[in-house]
Order: structure tokens, then C-alpha cells, then sequence
């Protein structure tokens, strides 16, 4: 997953874009974790250990896009928000 990461941050970095990237780890974020340190490429890093506000997210990400003009996120696959009710 880490070299993917990597080679889809260099799309992203062509073509400005947000990209979002699902991996495995219904139980934990290691997959993620690992992904997003190996590569040293993301943005974020969802994983279902922590949690997390959509909104927040929707506001860092406006930021990070304004600033790099591209974004990349990596989500554990139940990495739900908190607030997703309110979405």
C-alpha cells in the first residue's frame, strides 16, 4: 500500500486533485498508519482508533488544497466520523 500511495501522489501533483484512498483495516488503522508513514505523502490519515469530525476534516482539507492544490487522504474502512449523522 505504501508504494501506491506513492505513486498516487505523483498523479495528484499533476493534476490537482483530492484523492481518497480506502485500505483495509476494519479492526485497526495499521494498514493506514503504515501506508501514510512509509510514504510520507498524506495529508490525513482516518483510522477507526481515533475519531474525527467531518467538518473538521472538510476544513483542513479546504486548507491543505488551497495551500498545495492537491490532497491525499487515507481511510481505515470504518473510520467513521463522528458528526456523519449531521452529513
Amino acid at each position: 500500500s505504501r508504494e501506491c500511495v506513492s505513486l498516487l501522489h505523483t498523479e495528484i501533483k499533476s493534476n490537482p486533485r483530492v484523492c481518497v484512498v480506502q485500505l483495509f483495516g476494519s479492526d485497526s488503522g495499521f494498514i493506514v498508519s503504515h501506508a501514510a508513514l512509509g510514504s510520507g505523502v498524506c495529508n490525513v490519515a482516518l483510522i477507526p482508533e481515533r475519531p474525527f469530525s467531518l467538518q473538521r476534516l472538510c476544513d483542513h482539507i479546504r486548507k491543505v488544497v488551497r495551500e498545495e492544490h492537491h490532497a491525499l487522504l487515507l481511510l481505515g474502512e470504518t473510520a467513521i466520523p463522528e458528526d456523519v449523522e449531521d452529513f
